[in-house]
């Protein structure tokens, strides 16, 4: 709720900010500075769950490149859907490209990114059932993240972060109602609409709470738009966005131990949410960095580390081999690669300003 006592209209993540809506700022524009102060109270002691057996070493680029620790067990069949128990009639057929993987992690029990949660346009979109699936795996994930940390509540906390511009926001079911819950894009290349997948986690959790079980979460929903194949429209639109994905995350309190974690998605869960994972990363190196007492560092090595990570990532989704060109590479285009770079210079020297000050 606002000062007013009504609700905001969320229809973007920086109108919110403007609004006053969320807290911890009422200005359009996120130092640098700020955020990584936010990101250090996040790594610091941070835990990386499935990297070491058990350990809890403080947060690091090399551990997160093992594939084992970003992998997450949800696909679907990209067979026909008309027929989705036979295999196709044709000496081509390779049993790896029926399944394809929904999500994945960046940061283990924290930070997922994925495809759209729902059905979408393609011709092989997933079948309501396998959607519905995923979304109970999705959440029951926040469940086991949250029992592994060392948070006193019962109530684990999961985010559905949209940078869709072509959908409404999810939790604006007023735009969904007008087009009974699809969507569909206005190319005829694509024959399949967008579905609301907001009604169905609400029905997912309302299934839990008749069923008594024990493990709570609660949800909320951001949107973040970006155009598709595109890039952010200026930096403090995003700096807006990773400051609120930092203060999820991080409970508001900078605690790594939270009970929070965010499904950060795109239409193919590679381009945008690529870009913006990186954009993440970035920030929790450098506040890890500063936390630390480290050597000089090969920063063009660096950059590439957290390249490779989101592209381990997105390589560990099941059938990610078979993908056209493409579509094989997160973040996605030239212009999205570049503005990782671009955000890393700008976190760097940031990060090298204060370190000075200090």
């Amino acid at each position: 709720m606002n000062s007013t006592g009504s609700t905001p209209t969320r229809t973007s993540l920086f109108e919110s900010v403007r609004n006053g809506y969320y807290r911890n700022t009422n200005s359009d524009e996120i130092p640098l500075d700020k955020l990584l102060e936010k990101a250090s109270g996040i790594v610091r002691d941070a835990t990386v769950s499935n990297v070491n057996d058990n350990s809890q070493p403080p947060f690091s680029l090399e551990k997160l490149l093992l594939s084992d620790a970003l992998f997450f067990s949800s696909s679907y069949s990209t067979g026909p859907s008309q027929s989705r128990t036979t295999k196709p009639q044709t000496s081509t057929f390779h049993p790896h490209t029926t399944e394809r993987g929904f999500s994945n992690w960046i940061l283990p029990g924290k930070i997922m990114v994925g495809q759209y949660p729902g059905r979408v346009p393609e011709k092989n979109t997933p079948t309501q059932t396998e959607v519905d699936a995923h979304l109970k795996r999705v959440l029951d994930a926040s469940v086991a993240a949250n029992s592994n940390s060392n948070s006193n509540t019962k109530t684990a906390k999961v985010c559905f972060v949209s940078l869709q511009s072509e959908l409404p926001p999810q939790d604006d079911y007023d735009s969904w109602k007008k087009n009974s819950g699809e969507i569909y894009l206005a190319d005829k290349e694509w024959p399949n609409p967008f579905s609301h997948y907001a009604p169905v986690v609400k029905s997912i959790l309302a299934k839990d709470k008749k069923g008594k079980n024990k493990n709570k979460v609660a949800v909320q929903y951001l949107h973040h738009s970006i155009r598709d194949l595109s890039v952010p429209s200026n930096s403090s639109h995003l700096r807006l966005l990773l400051w609120k994905l930092l203060d999820i995350i991080g409970n508001s309190d900078g605690d790594s131990n939270s009970n929070s974690m965010v499904y950060i998605h795109c239409w193919g869960g590679r381009g945008r949410a690529g870009l913006t994972a990186c954009c993440l990363l970035t920030l929790l190196n450098f506040a890890s960095a500063s936390t630390s007492t480290g050597t000089t560092t090969d920063h063009q090595q660096q950059l590439q580390t957290i390249f490779d990570i989101v592209q381990t990532g997105y390589d560990s989704r099941l059938g990610s081999q078979h993908m056209p060109l493409a579509l094989s590479k997160s973040p996605q285009t030239d212009s999205q690669r570049a503005f990782v770079a671009k955000f890393y210079e700008e976190v760097r020297a940031a990060a090298a300003e204060e370190q000075e000050q200090s």
